[in-house]
């Protein structure tokens, strides 16, 4: 399987930081003393799966991504995780890593949720803000918080691992279907970097199920857009053309319908919600255009 495996061209620099008592992964490429970029990868994802994005960027750029806790190979939580803990963890890291007082991000999915909460919450730390398929959720039914409730408690009350893979053709294959763009050496260096091999060749996915328990408090949009309505950074949404998202982000193209200030819109062809595996070329050009843009 090796030597199917992508190679990286820009080699990543690993290190363990202890964030808020947790062990965190960190990857970074390039040049120590360049402009720093963050980046802040998606549920169930690794931050070494952006290697194919950094492998594509020209400009110089000292590129930052922790392992989210709970995925990769950062500590995982005793119990639950919380939104909140992940805009907490950003600030801890840019503080434990001496980072510039502001500087730019890139997040995707579920990490661009939080990149974009965070530009809202602090302002003054974010230079430009690069939003990749995370676009918030559907507002909750305030009818639903006792059956929430409910779940959660039962969810929790025994923890379970995935079985895992004892074929990785099975996750690769997975990994294809919902990306069916990517090729076959990036789908196996994915399934590579999302699993560990125990003694006997069985992978274990690295994710913490524990992501997968409901979450007891319910998602309120409207607090959501309270904080991007703070975001003062210039702000890049980015969505693939083949993704669910398309209809919605392609009406914030009218900036009266936009619930981001100052922001733009583009759509990555041939791509579907996983950008950064389908399209990292085009992905990489359209973050250095608009950092290049606005001179960050």
């Amino acid at each position: 399987m090796k030597d199917k495996l992508y190679k990286p061209r820009v080699m990543a620099r690993t290190r363990r930081i202890s964030i808020r008592q947790t062990e965190c992964q960190v990857y970074e490429w390039g040049d120590p003393l360049s402009p720093p970029l963050l980046y802040l990868h998606g549920w169930g994802d690794s931050a070494a799966t952006f290697q194919f994005v950094v492998d594509h960027v020209h400009s110089a750029r000292r590129i930052i991504a922790p392992d989210w806790r709970g995925f990769g190979d950062s500590a995982h939580n005793p119990g639950s995780y919380w939104f909140p803990d992940y805009l907490a963890d950003v600030d801890a890291l840019l503080s434990a890593l001496e980072l510039p007082p502001s500087l730019p991000i890139v997040g995707h999915s579920m990490g661009a949720n939080v990149a974009s909460l965070f530009a809202g919450v602090f302002p003054e730390r974010v230079s430009a803000l690069i939003n990749i398929e995370g676009f918030g959720l559907p507002d909750s039914n305030p009818d639903d918080a006792p059956r929430r409730y409910r779940r959660w408690i039962e969810t929790s009350r025994q923890r379970r691992e995935h079985p895992g893979y004892s074929d990785p053709k099975v996750l690769i294959d997975r990994i294809r279907d919902r990306s069916p763009t990517i090729d076959d050496q990036r789908a196996r260096y994915v399934a590579a970097c999302w699993t560990r091999p125990d003694a006997h060749g069985h992978l274990h996915l690295k994710a913490d199920m524990a992501h997968r328990w409901p979450n007891a408090v319910l998602y309120r949009r409207s607090e959501v857009l309270a904080c991007w309505q703070r975001i003062s950074a210039p702000t890049l949404l980015i969505c693939g053309a083949e993704s669910d998202f398309k209809d919605g982000v392609s009406e914030w193209q009218d900036p009266a319908r936009c619930p981001f200030p100052n922001a733009r819109c583009v759509t990555v062809p041939a791509a579907g919600h996983m950008l950064h595996f389908e399209q990292p070329g085009p992905l990489a050009v359209q973050i250095e255009e608009f950092l290049r843009e606005h001179e960050v």
